[in-house]
């Protein structure tokens, strides 16, 4: 499946053309596939109009070992890629030669007198709910049925998983017309499901009894004999076949581990507890290079209720913000939570957290990444998702059938993953939000909360208990004091050449540049726990030192007042930072940055002689 998203996108990103050009592709490929198996009939081999099949035959062999890799071969040799993509579509037929691949095959069909049942399953392998993914199975689906009403005597049959067939269901606009017929979907009700349990015991443990509870009954025991035990394993895996399956699979290993035949109600809270931890521990890892932090995030959940308001959120949030033992990808990431409503999203786009929706009158859960197309309101129940109970202790009853049916679960049928695009979309919110805080005295209470924000997300970590005006009530109040926990390169550095602790940032609302009282500010600031160095946070467009300006200021301060150092930090650097913060991946960035602009201080700004042209910012 992955090696024929290349070929799929040398027809555009347009779905009708990708439909069409994926549906001749894979009637191609099965048609080859049938050749290879009729070639070597004895009747085929003797009917003189066939006897081209054999050869085309080993020339399909020798492209590859799978349908797949064969067809990916026959398309790089067949398709012009130097044509417009619209002639591409046009022409991939007559390149093919499909039409002559049908009568050939429908021929030697009906000359074996051969039956033949097409069927693809495990397509999920290498899926992605993108268009190109979408259109790839499409066309699959598309192609059997076209297959299936050329050739006489062909039956073929795709099996799809339930979220991929609601992705081709909502995005194809013909698919009621010519898919919905031919469409039969399980539903697996407790019926179906105690039926399909006991055919399996029956299989595996030899037993001829016809009817289902006493097959049940001849490997359980106790509170878990009869319907009830049976409903109790039900309601622990929502009705899911495979989570049902892999319930009772572990519990019987349990209870052969303790040398017994049946199943009682221990085994069964024992496995799921062990399948909620592992479930929990997967969505940990699937998820947390993409948003970290995410594993604190579900820790504040622990012990408490499996239904929740927005109200019992902004409790818990207070719990996530005494979290200080983080790294700084994850404190970077937990600065950006500045609201309950914020929480949800991240925790409803992986699918822990389900929001109760009026319209389907449902729990709605998400597993694509992709933020609520809903408001999360006051009044809105949230929902932990019920796999993850177990493993995080909460309290709760235990679900009905009616309220099982209420959770519906969305699996990528957005054909999006929105997951990377929540934080980026959050940080170009708070990255524009400056351009709405205008310089001056009116809006300079704005501006220092913005800085104090800012502070927060780009040293997440490293600068801990940020404050704005934490001693307001004294003439110096200083605008924003953070501890510095030496945790970062960096700030390690700070914390061991210049002593400072208790970092001061000032927060000045122009952009004109710093002047003799704004230096004399800070540094009347730069003594005990606040050490040698403190930073002026302005709308300066440029992080550098002209001669003349504030350079002299910054020379006669470092060499007269035992070498104490005031680092100009415009706000234009921090939005550079926190732009390259939408990737986790370079959550060291400010460190980085904050470390270039350092040793420009040092080794050219405060030596005396030194040149101090013009330079760019990093």
């Amino acid at each position: 499946m992955i090696g024929l998203r290349p070929f799929a996108n040398l027809f555009g990103n347009k779905p009708s053309y990708l439909r069409a050009a994926c549906n001749l592709a894979w009637q191609y490929g099965v048609l080859q596939e049938v050749v290879l198996q009729l070639s070597d009939h004895y009747k085929v081999r003797s009917d003189k109009d066939l006897q081209n099949l054999a050869p085309m035959a080993r020339t399909w062999r020798r492209r590859g070992a799978s349908l797949t890799s064969r067809l990916f071969s026959a398309l790089e040799e067949k398709v012009d890629k130097t044509a417009p993509v619209e002639k591409r579509v046009a022409t991939l037929a007559q390149s093919l030669d499909i039409d002559n691949l049908l009568d050939v095959v429908g021929r030697a069909v009906a000359i074996t007198k051969r039956t033949l049942h097409v069927a693809a399953d495990k397509l999920d392998e290498g899926y992605e709910p993108d268009p190109i993914g979408v259109s790839i199975l499409t066309g699959l689906v598309y192609a059997f049925d076209k297959l299936a009403a050329a050739l006489p005597g062909v039956a073929t049959t795709v099996f799809l998983r339930d979220n991929i067939f609601r992705a081709i269901q909502f995005h194809d606009p013909d698919y009621s017309r010519n898919v919905e017929g031919d469409v039969l979907r399980l539903h697996w009700d407790e019926y179906h499901l105690f039926n399909m349990i006991c055919k399996r015991i029956r299989e595996v443990f030899g037993i001829v009894q016809e009817k289902n509870l006493r097959v049940w009954d001849s490997v359980t025991a106790r509170d878990l004999s009869g319907m009830d035990g049976f409903r109790r394993c039900l309601r622990l895996t929502l009705y899911r076949p495979r989570d049902l399956m892999v319930l009772l699979n572990s519990a019987l290993n349990h209870a052969h581990s303790h040398d017994r035949d049946t199943i009682v109600n221990g085994d069964i809270e024992a496995t799921s507890r062990e399948i909620s931890c592992s479930r929990l521990d997967d969505l940990k890892k699937e998820y947390g290079e993409i948003i970290p932090g995410i594993s604190q995030m579900f820790a504040v959940f622990s012990g408490g209720s499996s239904v929740l308001t927005l109200q019992d959120i902004s409790g818990l949030m207070q719990r996530l913000a005494s979290n200080k033992a983080v790294s700084t990808a994850v404190g970077q990431t937990l600065a950006l939570i500045r609201s309950p409503e914020d929480l949800v999203q991240n925790l409803y786009s992986v699918g822990f957290l389900g929001v109760w929706k009026s319209t389907s009158s449902s729990y709605v859960f998400c597993h694509d990444g992709k933020a609520p197309d809903f408001s999360v309101e006051a009044g809105s129940k949230i929902l932990i998702h019920p796999c993850y109970w177990i493993a995080l202790n909460l309290s709760g009853d235990e679900l009905q059938v009616s309220e099982i049916e209420d959770i519906h679960d969305e699996y990528d049928i957005e054909v999006c993953s929105e997951t990377p695009e929540i934080r980026r979309r959050k940080l170009g919110q708070f990255i524009a939000e400056l351009d709405t805080i205008q310089e001056g005295a009116s809006d300079a209470n704005r501006f220092e909360e913005w800085c104090l924000q800012a502070i927060q997300v780009v040293f997440a970590a490293s600068i801990v208990n940020a404050e704005l005006h934490p001693n307001r009530n004294l003439t110096q109040r200083r605008d924003v004091i953070g501890r510095n926990t030496g945790i970062s390169e960096t700030w390690k550095r700070i914390l061991d050449d210049y002593q400072c602790r208790q970092v001061v940032f000032e927060a000045k609302n122009f952009s004109h540049d710093l002047g003799p009282d704004e230096y004399r500010q800070m540094l009347s600031y730069l003594s005990g726990e606040h050490g040698r160095l403190g930073f002026i946070v302005n709308r300066c467009k440029q992080a550098n030192l002209e001669k003349d300006r504030e350079l002299e200021w910054v020379r006669e301060i470092y060499h007269e007042h035992d070498r104490r150092m005031i680092v100009k930090l415009p706000a234009s650097l921090l939005i550079s930072w926190l732009s390259k913060l939408r990737s986790p991946q370079k959550h060291d960035a400010p460190d980085k940055g904050l470390g270039s602009l350092l040793d420009t201080y040092e080794r050219m700004y405060v030596r005396l002689g030194g040149s101090a042209s013009k330079r760019k910012k990093r």
